[in-house]
């Protein structure tokens, strides 16, 4: 192209320099030199051929190019039926890439695994049954386009040879001249002629090269349409992309191409027909002695210059919208959509586009974070999977802090559903009901599950039995941390619903009679939850005080020890309303009847300086519990009045049955009585006895103010 170009402008700036020189040789001197007025004669007269053969041929391309423009590129039979088997036959390779996304993701090698192609995939298997409509969509705007400039232009032929009949309106038409007249006049018109051919053969390369093109172009649409499925089915894998948008460039180039070039036959058809009126001014001047004019001629070279540089345009334009239009989808799903993302206004439903941006933007994070999910089915993992399947196998191969990476991780993801649950009901979206309907669809490991579990236990809507408790710390016992997060849940809603004692056995796993109840829940992995539990109870004086001592004593084990800070606490807390499980957690033996807790009975021994010499450990124990009492009878009355007393003569004694309490109240009032101050002993009988009748229980009241009366009469 460049070649032909370099050729064209040094024959049209030779044509130029010729046309433009000044004749004023002697007419007289040439043409007796050379008698040449026969071959002028007959050079004019196949001049008018030429032009005529041009103008003919002009005229049959223009109407031929009518006609191929008339085809519709759309809605052909042929079409729709070779789309149809090859949209089929497409089909059967998303089985094959099915197959290849689950080999890499089981394998867990990039590029190629479901979070990496999962879009695509989607993408591909939802428009492939609508590319024939897309790619005809597409034809219909370019054809839209070409129609403008078609109807604007109206008969090509026409205007062509009606614009390009120069040698008639500059000089007389060759044909009628005298032959046999040697002058200056024959020369011009011969000339003028020979601008007019060279002008005629640029419309006819113009009009070949439109007429080609459009004949081409039909058939290269068809085939392009009726391969849409290949083309999107390779828009799936990165080693077939490359098809994909070859596909695209040449079909944007070839649909870009005819609009494009139509613009420039419509300027240069409309240059040619507005030639008089342009010229007007220009041919009234001098003439360059040729009977036509140096402005003339530019106009002319102009005429040419549109119609050539037009068509290579056309073809560079086309080719590279195609090639744009391939970058310009990559692009703009990044750069165009987040800056049109930035706008305010309202493009739909009073929603702009910056909302939207951000809705798809967020969408976007939560399905990389969490994973894509249809009907049901969980398609990709997201973030969260991978990092639990990579916590799961750290675990199982005995990498330390996996298995704790794991159960965060799983909390992360719970975390998420239970606030959008939580908002929900704060905004009255769903009722207390409808979370209980969701918390019996599946297991607490499920995160939706449990998330729906942890708002009934944070609400107090757990069932009165306990059994949804209880069902979720088991379902939860391979994961420690989400017990525990469970059980404070429940804890902040002061476990409504559940009675102290159901708390009671399901944190020590035993019943008040002291049977085994639970033991589903005795998994070591659920000491954290439990502890949070027992720590519950210790904080409670009503829920604490309904302990047995086996309950008690199992409390203390899921602290840790009687040792340690969290077991010193519960043994002087719960000592204060139940000093008698506090000392008889001393004595407790093993099967082979030595002490089960001899560290914590000798240091008892050691304060309160007990002597241990030539003494039984009975006698020793007896001691220890005399003082024990002696110590926690000198609490107020209040306090006093609310320990609990046995009243079923088949269960072990409680605090007032026992003889030592009752020893060492009876031994606290002597004293009082036996101080001068008798009001001190006085008043404390009357605020112990208030207290006692405010006891709700009559049962047990009714027990407490006998052990009154009789430790009264033995002062």
């Amino acid at each position: 192209m460049k070649r032909f170009n370099k050729k064209f402008v040094t024959f049209a700036i030779i044509t130029l320099i010729l046309i433009s020189a000044p004749f004023h040789f002697a007419n007289a001197f040439i043409f007796e030199a050379i008698a040449g007025v026969s071959i002028l004669a007959i050079v004019g007269g196949l001049l008018v051929i030429i032009k005529a053969i041009l103008v003919a041929l002009i005229a049959l391309l223009a109407d031929g190019t009518t006609s191929i423009l008339a085809l519709s590129a759309t809605n052909v039979p042929v079409v729709q039926e070779s789309w149809n088997l090859v949209r089929q036959f497409a089909n059967m390779f998303f089985i094959v890439i099915l197959v290849i996304m689950a080999f890499y993701t089981i394998f867990d090698i990039g590029g190629y695994d479901f979070k990496s192609l999962i879009g695509r995939f989607i993408v591909a298997a939802l428009l492939i049954n609508f590319s024939l409509v897309i790619g005809e969509y597409i034809i219909d705007i370019s054809q839209t386009l070409s129609n403008v400039f078609i109807n604007s232009i109206g008969d090509i032929g026409h205007r062509i040879a009606q614009g390009t009949q120069i040698a008639d309106s500059v000089v007389g038409d060759l044909s009628t001249s005298a032959v046999a007249t040697v002058d200056a006049n024959l020369w011009q018109k011969t000339i003028s002629f020979f601008a007019t051919i060279i002008l005629l053969s640029i419309v006819f390369f113009s009009m070949a090269v439109l007429f080609f093109f459009s004949m081409l172009r039909v058939p290269v649409l068809w085939a392009l349409l009726i391969f849409s499925p290949v083309a999107w089915i390779t828009y799936i894998l990165p080693s077939t992309k490359k098809i994909n948008q070859d596909w695209w460039k040449y079909f944007i180039g070839w649909n870009v191409f005819m609009p494009f070039y139509l613009f420039f036959i419509y300027f240069g058809t409309l240059f040619l027909q507005r030639k008089d009126a342009i010229l007007t001014g220009i041919n009234s001047g001098t003439s360059s002695g040729l009977g036509i004019t140096f402005q003339s001629l530019f106009f002319f070279i102009l005429i040419g210059i549109v119609l050539i540089g037009g068509a290579k345009m056309a073809m560079s334009a086309g080719m590279a919208a195609g090639a744009g239009g391939v970058a310009m989808g990559v692009w703009a799903r990044g750069r165009t959509a987040a800056k049109f993302a930035g706008s305010r206004v309202p493009i739909f439903g009073g929603y702009s586009a910056r909302d939207i941006g951000t809705g798809v933007e967020a969408k976007r994070k939560q399905i990389r974070e969490e994973g894509l999910s249809l009907g049901g089915f969980k398609v990709t993992s997201g973030e969260q999977g991978h990092r639990e399947r990579s916590a799961r196998i750290g675990a199982m191969l005995g990498v330390r802090g996996m298995e704790l990476q794991q159960q965060r991780e799983f909390l992360t993801k719970t975390e998420k559903e239970y606030k959008d649950i939580q908002d929900k009901f704060d905004v009255r979206a769903i009722t207390a009901d409808q979370i209980k309907l969701g918390a019996e669809k599946g297991i607490a490991t499920d995160p939706k599950i449990y998330a729906y579990r942890k708002m009934m236990a944070k609400l107090g809507e757990l069932d009165p039995n306990g059994d949804v408790f209880a069902k979720t710390l088991e379902e939860l016992s391979d994961n420690p941390l989400a017990a525990k997060d469970f059980v404070q849940a429940g804890k902040e809603a002061k476990y409504s619903n559940m009675s102290g004692s159901q708390l009671i056995e399901m944190s020590t796993s035993i019943d008040k009679d002291g049977n085994d109840k639970y033991t589903n829940l005795r998994a070591n992995n659920l000491n954290p939850a439990k502890k949070e539990m027992v720590k519950f109870v210790q904080q409670d004086e009503r829920i604490r005080s309904g302990l047995t001592q086996e309950q008690f004593n199992r409390s203390i084990d899921i602290l840790g020890s009687a040792t340690n800070a969290d077991g010193k606490s519960f043994i002087k807390d719960v000592g204060d309303s139940r000093p008698d499980l506090a000392v008889e957690y001393n004595f407790v033996k093993k099967p082979d009847g030595t002490y089960a807790h001899e560290e914590i009975r000798n240091k008892t021994i050691q304060g309160f300086s007990i002597q241990t010499a030539g003494k039984t450990d009975a006698q020793i124990d007896a001691e220890i519990r005399e003082r024990h009492y002696a110590g926690a009878v000198t609490v107020g009355a209040q306090k006093l009045a609310q320990m609990p007393a046995e009243t079923d003569p088949t269960k072990p004694p409680k605090v007032w049955n026992r003889p030592e309490f009752q020893t060492a109240l009876t031994n606290h009032l002597r004293g009082l009585k036996t101080r001068k101050n008798k009001k001190a002993y006085t008043t404390y009988i009357a605020d112990l006895d208030k207290e006692i009748n405010n006891v709700k229980n009559p049962t047990e009241r009714a027990e407490k103010q006998t052990i009154f009366e009789s430790i009264q009469n033995n002062i």
